[in-house]
């Protein structure tokens, strides 16, 4: 498995979202939150999204996305995917 923590070297992400009918730009910052005993590596804004465009951006990105109304994965996929050691 490719290193996840490597794959986005940034540490912070900026996504084109659609919020309200209205285009913005959103800064996600890469965070590690606690799962177990390792860590697994988020999208973090502290901003509200729609369910929908923050299940958009997962998928395209292929991270969890971590919102103050939703936390979101990618389709198919799981925190322990994204367990970072």
């Amino acid at each position: 498995m490719p290193n996840v923590k490597s794959a986005f070297p940034e540490e912070e992400v900026r996504v084109r979202v659609k919020s309200g009918g209205m285009y913005q730009h959103i800064v996600f910052k890469k965070v590690l939150v606690g799962f177990g005993r390792g860590k697994s590596l988020e999208l973090f804004a502290d901003r509200n999204l729609e369910l929908r465009e923050a299940e958009r951006i997962s998928n395209e990105i292929g991270l969890p996305v971590h919102t103050r109304n939703c936390k979101v994965f990618p389709k198919g996929k799981g925190a322990k995917d994204f367990v970072v050691s």
